[in-house]
């Protein structure tokens, strides 16, 4: 599986997409949307919840053990595999 689906794009793509580089609030503001994001998925994984993800340009059905673990407190490490 690859990197986390619903992680976005990193830093560096939203650079490619707007041409210029990203501000230090908007870095703020994705590595909060991250954090917020992999909290919410952790916790749909911890009470046994699916989630629905944008992957491969269709919308998919992940079972909770499917779900990756967020790691605490560390939004731009990214997510592990739950596998």
């Amino acid at each position: 599986m690859p990197a986390h689906p619903r992680a976005g794009p990193s830093p560096q793509r939203v650079v490619e997409i707007r041409g210029q580089p990203p501000s230090a609030e908007a870095l703020r503001d994705l590595a909060a949307l991250r954090e917020a994001v992999g909290k919410a998925l952790d916790r749909k994984r911890r009470l046994g919840q699916y989630a629905v993800v944008w992957q491969d340009g269709r919308a998919r059905v992940l079972p909770p053990e499917a779900l990756p673990v967020w790691p605490t407190g560390a939004p731009d490490a990214g997510p592990t595999s739950n596998r």
